[in-house]
């Protein structure tokens, strides 16, 4: 069976806060980077898991908060 999953990398829209070394184990069958949109295809077998890993770097001057929006993200 082939699954589809759907994530997404943090996009700053502040230019103090720098997002940097993505890192997706497996790849992405699709990355659109502008908007850090991920589409993974995983091949199953009945009764079989896969994990997906995302790892990225995210750095801000002192005093600087990131927040994460949950709501209003940009359509794939």
């Amino acid at each position: 069976m082939t699954i589809e999953v759907f994530d997404r990398l943090p996009v700053s829209t502040d230019e103090r806060i720098d997002i940097s070394s993505p890192q997706m184990q497996p790849s992405p069958a699709e990355h659109n980077q502008k908007r850090g949109l991920l589409r993974f295809r995983l091949n199953l077998r009945a009764g079989e898991e896969q994990e997906i890993k995302i790892r990225y770097e995210l750095s801000h001057p002192e005093g600087v908060l990131p927040r994460f929006r949950q709501t209003g993200g940009a359509p794939w």
